[in-house]
């Protein structure tokens, strides 16, 4: 199994429904190395959701509502 999604692309949904940049889940980015799979989404524009790739291809978004600071997406 994948139970951290090492390999999906998390891209945030502006309220005016534009897409900011993209992050991907690593596993690790070195020899040794182990990465978390927390990423940190930090902007001074509102959002509206989180637009999720998930390894397998499947797209989803997870609505962020006002004021929060922390969303678990789940596929």
């Amino acid at each position: 199994g994948n139970p951290t999604a090492v390999g999906a692309v998390v891209r945030p949904v502006f309220a005016d429904g534009t897409l900011g940049a993209a992050q991907e889940i690593h596993a690790g980015s070195g020899w040794l190395s182990q990465d978390s799979a927390t990423l940190v989404v930090a902007t001074n524009h509102p959002l509206s959701a989180l637009s999720i790739r998930w390894p397998g291809g499947k797209v989803t978004q997870t609505p962020v509502p006002a004021g929060a600071r922390e969303v678990v997406a789940k596929p």
